[in-house]
């Protein structure tokens, strides 16, 4: 999977530093995710980490989170039906799509 991301494709070894630079990555936002003064309580507490998150990032999160028993069915669909998107995370947040349509 980490095989086309090395930086040297003839070092094995590469795939276990790539895969500590994406830990690492996950990692980074877990502080904010896990803080008791979140300024967000509507929201899932991994819901950033989860709609950034490229497909490997989220098969790794997935394998974690099953491991530990932790359910994460909150992240992949709203309780009241319906996909999370970036900006039920941040509502004021402009992307290039809102910003050409606002």
């Amino acid at each position: 999977m980490l095989a086309a991301l090395r930086q040297d494709p003839k070092d094995p070894t590469a795939d276990y530093i790539e895969e500590i630079r994406m830990i690492a990555d996950i990692c980074h936002d877990l502080p904010g995710s896990l803080d008791s003064r979140r300024w967000r309580t509507d929201i899932p507490p991994f819901l950033y980490i989860w709609l950034t998150a490229s497909a490997e990032k989220r098969s790794w999160l997935r394998k974690q989170w099953t491991r530990m028993g932790y359910d994460f069915g909150d992240l992949e669909k709203r309780p009241g039906g319906g996909s999370w998107e970036l900006k039920d995370v941040f509502p004021k947040l402009k992307t290039r799509d809102t910003d050409q349509h606002a």
